[in-house]
């Protein structure tokens, strides 16, 4: 008899050990303990990460979008990436939406389908990879080299990164954004249904707020990042060298266009700022990406452009190149 119950002891003792890498896995990815849904806020998270290459004669561009809305009792999530090259225009890399348990922390970004990451012992993102009948598309983004945030909600990093289509290898500087915001708890679940569902009665897309953004480079040591979205109270953040600065109250004002052709709204901008030692104009390379609001989850991104212009700071002026993304928000 005693044989037998050091046996069944044996036994159950290897069970639970056995057990224990899957619930290590699990709370490393932010699941189990969620807490309860009525805890929890609902929350809008977003990460973008936009590369632009070292070569303004003929700049490849690509945009990795991420957007995750939390409604207390369901995570919405979407991915969308797109590839652009000179005058070649956009292509759309993927596109999806699709709906998760709550976790911990659901401003993580999470693998879906054939889009796949790599994410190192500390955490960081050390690729993005796309694997699709068209082939392989990988982001390989380096460790920061600035770095500016306001709260906890609103963060801007610069990354060296090499954009790998197949086997052409092209390197360049990553903008890495991340916004996240608490919302009104009335309407969650109207906004969650009327993001994939635009005829869905609820929070309507109309409401969404407009905002720009902006990452514009001269390829070599000049950086500017600008962004109106909620959180961020358009700011304007200039890495010029050594030298690092932040302009408040700054923004991308609608210019003047060079034809007066439907197709290309708001061709043309100019960096409006308080600070009269920095002023720019940008205008748009070739058509704009324009996407439907119902491509993916909730009120998308109205359109993408690429964008070539001028930054004059302190009186010197140095060609730029880049993109602006004119979006909404919840």
């Amino acid at each position: 008899m005693r044989r037998i119950l050091l046996l069944i002891s044996l036994l159950l003792a290897v069970g639970v050990a056995c057990d224990r890498p899957a619930n290590d896995a699990d709370r490393a990815a932010g699941k189990g303990d969620a807490g309860p849904a009525a805890a929890r806020a609902p929350a809008a998270y977003e990460r973008r990460m936009l590369f632009l290459a070292r070569s303004q004669d003929r700049p490849v561009v690509a945009l990795f979008d991420f957007t995750t809305f939390d409604d207390g009792a369901r995570l919405h999530r979407a991915v969308r990436a797109w590839r652009g090259e000179g005058d070649r225009g956009w292509d759309s890399v993927f596109v999806a939406a699709w709906e998760d348990e709550p976790v911990r922390a659901p401003w993580l970004i999470v693998p879906h389908g054939p889009f796949r990451l790599l994410v190192g012992d500390d955490g960081e993102v050390e690729a993005l990879v796309y694997r699709g009948e068209r082939g392989e598309l990988r982001l390989l983004p380096a460790p920061e080299f600035a770095a500016w945030s306001r709260g906890r909600g609103t963060q801007l990093r610069l990354r060296s990164a090499r954009l790998v289509q197949d086997d052409a290898h092209t390197p360049g500087v990553l903008l890495d954004v991340q916004l996240a915001r608490e919302l009104p708890r009335g309407n969650a679940r109207g906004r969650a249904a009327s993001a994939t569902d635009p005829g869905t009665s609820g929070a309507s897309p109309a409401r969404a707020l407009l905002y720009d953004e902006a990452y514009i480079t001269d390829g070599e040591e000049l950086h500017v990042a600008l962004t109106g979205a909620p959180g961020a109270d358009d700011v304007l953040w200039v890495i010029a060298g050594p030298e690092e600065r932040v302009v408040e109250g700054a923004r991308l004002e609608d210019g003047a266009a060079e034809n007066d052709d439907p197709r290309e709204p708001n061709a043309v901008w100019r960096i409006a700022a308080p600070d009269a030692a920095l002023e720019g104009e940008l205008r748009a390379a070739g058509r704009p990406l324009e996407l439907a609001t119902s491509d993916a989850l909730g009120p998308a991104p109205v359109a993408l452009y690429l964008v070539r212009g001028w930054v004059e700071l302190r009186g010197v002026r140095r060609p730029v190149y880049g993109l602006v993304r004119r979006g909404k928000a919840w």
